[in-house]
């Protein structure tokens, strides 16, 4: 949200997630694996093996988020009009 000088705000849908170059270990401290900065990420050798450098917009992620049968806001909306119905 943006408020201008006059006190009106400005809402911007769009947007993206920021991701990281290596796969997610609790145990392990390294910044690569935890921080997600563009400064940090450009840095590393493995900068955007995972997605291009490492962003995804949320319709990207709502997609990957279908493919893995993980989330589906279509099937779930669904779902909720019908429990609201009942």
């Amino acid at each position: 949200m943006i408020i201008s000088d006059k006190l009106r705000g400005h809402f911007y849908e769009g947007g993206y997630i920021r991701t990281t170059s290596y796969k997610y270990k609790l145990e392990d401290n390294s910044p690569g694996i935890h921080l997600t900065n563009d400064a940090l990420q450009k840095g590393l050798k493995d900068y955007g093996k995972y997605e291009k450098g490492n962003k995804l917009s949320y319709a990207e992620f709502d997609e990957y988020l279908k493919e893995k049968e993980r989330c589906d806001k279509d099937k779930d909306k669904e779902q909720e009009e019908k429990f609201m119905d009942s």
